[in-house]
């Protein structure tokens, strides 16, 4: 089961909610996997149709995550109706492992019609759907 705090699944569903096409964020851990950090990324460009992560802008984030002892999780991005990991989603997620030395990379889907999400824990060979719950703090 995934956890997630009160603090960055607010931060998801607003920032994610007010904008139409495709976007997505990183998802980041300060405590022992508890998704407590999110960072916003309307991405590259504007097309409705794929997320186009700002990847310069986003490396750097990281290196400050890093410094900062936050853990890279995973990157949530969103789809207008879709609610499961396409190939090309899984094909990244897969990319991200190979890149990060993970074993796996969480990537969830945000449903902008539906405002949910549908969290995936995507490994060399399998893909999850994972339950999850918010956190109180």
């Amino acid at each position: 089961m995934i956890s997630v705090s009160r603090k960055a699944f607010d931060e998801i569903i607003i920032s994610m909610s007010a904008v139409e096409i495709e976007t997505g964020g990183l998802l980041g851990s300060s405590k022992c996997g508890l998704i407590d950090t999110f960072h916003f990324d309307e991405g590259r460009c504007c097309n409705t149709k794929e997320y186009n992560p700002d990847i310069d802008m986003l490396n750097g984030l990281l290196i400050n995550w890093n410094l900062s002892q936050i853990a890279f999780m995973g990157i949530i991005h969103s789809h207008q109706n879709k609610e499961e990991l396409s190939a090309k989603d899984i094909y990244m997620a897969r990319k991200l492992l190979d890149y990060n030395s993970m074993k796996h990379v969480l990537m969830p889907v945000f449903v902008v019609k539906k405002r949910i999400i549908n969290w995936y824990e995507v490994s060399d060979n399998t893909v999850n759907h994972m339950a999850f719950h918010v956190v109180e703090q």
